[in-house]
């Protein structure tokens, strides 16, 4: 007997089918989210634990692709799909750590309370000079 649903678990019929966006679970971030309602010092810890995760992860990504260009990277015959998700992965934590880095800049000038804190104004002219939300197209989609 036949299940229902049984091809649909099939490898080959999953990856032909579109997938969710990333989904973002952060503690850290959230207590960054959160840094009014604490003290600067609880901010700058939660991005001193930011920076030490981006670190950890640069370690490890290295020590991945350093073990493959040696020829000693587990399941070589999977050496191509493993770049390319490896770059996104390390790419991601670069990332972080570069945004860890700057908000400890910020958040250094900041008065021991969080709630006196002055915005930068910059920050969100920078991200509204984007682009017109019309203009936008979702990832992959041709003009």
């Amino acid at each position: 007997m036949r299940c229902s649903g049984c091809d649909s678990l099939k490898p080959r019929n999953w990856l032909g089918t579109p997938g969710e966006g990333p989904v973002l679970e952060f503690e850290s971030f959230i207590k960054i989210f959160f840094a009014d309602q604490g003290s600067k010092a609880d901010a700058l810890a939660a991005l001193g634990y930011v920076r030490e995760w981006a670190h950890e992860r640069e370690v490890e990504n290295i020590a991945i692709a350093q073990g493959y260009l040696a020829g000693t990277g587990p399941f070589p015959e999977r050496a191509a799909v493993l770049a390319v998700t490896g770059r996104f992965l390390t790419d991601f934590a670069d990332m972080v750590g570069a945004w860890a880095d700057w908000a400890t800049t910020v958040v250094e000038d900041w008065p021991e309370d969080p709630k006196d804190a002055q915005p930068i104004w910059q920050v969100f002219e920078d991200i509204a000079s984007r682009g017109n939300l019309s203009d936008t197209k979702p990832a992959g989609q041709k003009p």
